[in-house]
């Protein structure tokens, strides 16, 4: 699978997000609100075929998860998510004790918690886009096409950008996007797993979803302890287990992106 193939296949699937994601969200309206609408469709039109290309693209199942970084770190992701995002916890309740403390008159803000949306937009959405963006376009072109990490990471930032644009363009929402995809990607090559960028994701996302006072700072805050938590705890070089996983994924077209990690 080379580069130019998987830029391709990427666009494509973002085009036809854009294209197909209102007509489907249309079709089944009626029964569940747009956000979850969004996520079952990136679900079915982007997980789906990644995950059987992947397959198609390897030797064996074993090795196609473990090139789209689902096979390991599951359980740490969360908890690197979850550290790293307790400064937005930490705003939405001082949200609610302001509001509480307003006795409601709408000084304050209380969190909405629209379990439709937040399904849609901190579960489903992140995971698949993490899947498109980190575990095809990433991992393929480090494993596959032999890209070094560096410019790999900044492709898919651009790519998962640019997939935002259909919603709110304004500057500043696409720096925060772009610096969002900088770090998810990061995080993937760094823990060889995708998980660490799922699980942040889809937390900055509930966040994002049910208190607009954890929009701004807080996320820019939530990543930048995403970086200093793993830089702090994972070893720039892949321990032996690590590079043994990584011999393995890798093929006779390329190296494993263990191989490569060290370079981040």
């Amino acid at each position: 699978m080379t580069a130019a193939g998987l830029l391709g296949l990427v666009l494509a699937a973002v085009g036809l997000f854009w294209l197909g994601s209102p007509v489907f969200v249309l079709a089944i309206g009626g029964s569940v609100r747009a956000d979850l609408a969004e996520g079952v469709f990136k679900i079915l039109y982007w997980v789906v075929p990644v995950v059987l290309l992947a397959r198609f693209a390897a030797r064996d199942l074993g090795t196609a998860l473990a090139r789209l970084g689902l096979t390991r770190a599951f359980f740490t992701g969360w908890l690197l998510a979850f550290v790293a995002t307790l400064p937005m916890l930490l705003s939405m309740l001082e949200s609610v004790r302001q509001a509480i403390a307003s006795m409601l008159s709408f000084d304050g803000y209380l969190p909405r918690f629209d379990s439709y949306s937040i399904l849609g937009t901190a579960v489903l959405g992140p995971f698949a886009e993490e899947i498109l963006f980190r575990g095809l376009l990433l991992g393929h072109l480090i494993a596959l096409a032999r890209w070094r990490p560096a410019p790999a990471v900044v492709v898919s930032a651009v790519l998962f950008t640019v997939a935002h644009m259909a919603g709110d363009n304004s500057l500043p929402m696409l720096a925060s996007v772009l610096a969002g995809g900088l770090v998810f990607s990061w995080l993937f090559v760094r823990w060889q797993s995708i998980w660490p960028a799922v699980h942040l994701h889809a937390m900055i996302n509930f966040y994002w979803d049910v208190s607009p006072t954890t929009v701004g700072i807080w996320h820019a805050v939530a990543l930048a302890l995403a970086v200093a938590v793993t830089l702090a705890v994972k070893e720039t070089r892949p321990s032996e287990a690590e590079a043994r996983a990584g011999r393995e994924v890798g093929t006779a077209e390329g190296p494993g992106r263990n191989a490569l990690e060290g370079q981040l």
